[in-house]
């Protein structure tokens, strides 16, 4: 998370999730819970 935030602050990250075992929203939720983590983690 750091590398594309230190190049462009406003730089887009996708993240997916594709465990098939969890529903479409439940998928939604760990990927966003993954994100905020990493960005939190990151310090941005």
């Amino acid at each position: 998370m750091l590398a594309p935030h230190e190049v462009d602050p406003d730089t887009k990250v996708d993240i997916e999730h594709e465990d098939t075992a969890l529903g479409r929203i439940e998928r939604l939720r760990v990927a966003a819970d993954t994100l905020a983590r990493a960005r939190a983690a990151a310090g941005v």
